[in-house]
């Protein structure tokens, strides 16, 4: 790919920026998904309206869950390589789940916002590693975009699949973290190209 990219651009010096050159790329990248991330879950409520559904004994519920810690949980606990046939032919007639839970449920907005800021932060370093040591200074907007689009939507789309397989996580909700996921992937493509160092 190097060498295609060095025949289509004689002069293109084939020495490749590090994280440091690609800073203002990761810092604009940050933001700039951050945005696209409040726009599709604030903004546009109407995307994550679906993704969860509603218990009719929603109180029954709460009530008995008053006293549970905050973790995650699996619904009923057990050990399904000792469990005897009769009961898990049992337990698998009933419901089985997974709750993570937050007791309480007061939390401080601020301080997850800035991990969140921190997280996307993290991501984008990765995404400017991956593209930076593939793509070299002065690569075609068009690479960098492709590259960078693509590893952020990797990043972003792909965790959510084993849960709908293995948990039961509706496909429609991963169907939206997936169009969530393009449209980062096609934000920070052109922010990383815009500010690839020539």
């Amino acid at each position: 790919m190097l060498a295609l990219l060095a025949q289509s651009v004689p002069d293109l010096p084939l020495r490749h920026p590090g994280l440091l050159d690609l800073w203002k790329a990761i810092l604009v990248s940050t933001f700039a998904i951050s945005v696209a991330s409040t726009l599709l879950w604030v903004a546009l409520p109407f995307w994550r309206r679906k993704g969860y559904g509603r218990l009719e004994n929603e109180a029954e519920i709460m009530a008995t869950l008053t006293k549970a810690p905050s973790g995650q949980w699996a619904l009923p606990a057990v050990d399904w390589a000792r469990v005897e046939a009769d009961r898990k032919a049992e337990i698998r007639r009933g419901p089985i789940g997974y709750l993570v839970l937050r007791n309480p449920g007061e939390y401080s907005a601020g301080k997850a916002l800035l991990q969140y800021f921190a997280f996307l932060a993290m991501v984008m370093i990765f995404v400017a590693y991956v593209v930076g040591h593939t793509l070299p200074f002065g690569a075609h907007y068009r690479h960098v975009y492709r590259l960078a689009g693509a590893c952020t939507t990797l990043a972003f789309a792909f965790h959510t699949v084993p849960e709908s397989i293995w948990r039961g996580k509706p496909w429609a909700a991963t169907a939206e973290q997936f169009i969530d996921s393009l449209v980062y992937g096609m934000v920070v493509g052109g922010m990383f190209g815009w500010l690839w160092p020539k």
